[in-house]
């Protein structure tokens, strides 16, 4: 009898133990294989050859040598280069000097658009201080599209971490950007910036940087056609309220399966 008594609590964990993990694999399928990060926006990997970038939005952190010579920031206009007009400046990522790039971070660049000025300015709170420049292009009209690409040549990398866009008082989180010995582009094409926007991140460097645009962080905003929203559907449809009981039914199968079973098995222990 004693014998019975211990083979029947056994079954009795062993019952619970299956009916509570069993119910564990049907609320959670699968919970592997998630990103470490996901951002608040759809972000597109590319670019769109549509969007129009040339109306003068944006800004470049360039040239990310330790004793280099040659500008390093750039806001207006990021893709004019040597006969431009923007606001840019010198600034040397030199150790030592008033402001140097340290390639362990955090190196904080920041790019501001706003309407109602027309001024875009460009930020780089490196290891030896903040440097700002302002440009101003006017109003630049409608922006539904930004672009970033990072950019690392010659065996290096280039990290754009923790990066947040704040549109209209609401910070949305993209994650992180990196290029490894590569040139990298992203857009996001889903956000109104026609109000102005900020973009703020970390950089970070590996390995010993190229000169030039062979090692940069660019931003430019612009604007992209959108497709016509669909025709309004005339197929009629009713209203199904949601069937709670049929949402659990899976789960009071099983469980009444396991205790069917257990209840079996006890009858037969004890009437041995």
């Amino acid at each position: 009898m004693k014998q019975n008594n211990k083979n029947i609590k056994r079954l009795v964990i062993f019952a619970i133990t299956m009916t509570m993990c069993l119910n564990i694999l049907l609320v959670f399928p699968s919970v592997s294989g998630q990103p470490a990060c996901n951002p608040d926006v759809t972000i597109n990997s590319g670019y769109d050859p549509e969007a129009d970038c040339s109306g003068g939005a944006g800004a470049k952190w360039r040239n990310f040598l330790i004793d280099g010579n040659g500008w390093e920031l750039a806001v207006g206009d990021p893709d004019a280069i040597g006969t431009y007009d923007p606001g840019w400046a010198n600034l040397d990522f030199v150790y030592g000097g008033d402001y140097y790039f340290d390639p362990a971070g955090p190196n904080t660049f920041t790019y501001t658009y706003v309407s109602t000025t027309g001024d875009q300015t460009i930020e780089a709170d490196v290891n030896g201080g903040l440097f700002t420049q302002t440009q101003n292009n006017g109003n630049l009209g409608t922006l539904n599209y930004l672009q970033l690409d990072v950019v690392a040549r010659n065996g290096h990398k280039v990290e754009f971490n923790n990066v947040v866009l704040t549109v209209d008082g609401t910070d949305y989180n993209l994650c992180d950007f990196v290029a490894d010995d590569i040139w990298n582009t992203w857009y996001i094409d889903s956000l109104d910036l026609t109000n102005g926007f900020t973009i703020t991140g970390n950089a970070m460097l590996f390995g010993q940087a190229a000169g030039q645009e062979h090692s940069k962080i660019s931003i430019c905003a612009g604007y992209i056609e959108q497709p016509e929203p669909p025709e309004p559907s005339t197929v009629g449809g009713i209203f199904v309220p949601v069937d709670k009981t049929a949402l659990i039914k899976p789960y009071i199968f099983i469980s009444l399966v396991i205790i069917g079973l257990l209840s079996a098995t006890i009858i037969y222990y004890k009437r041995r």
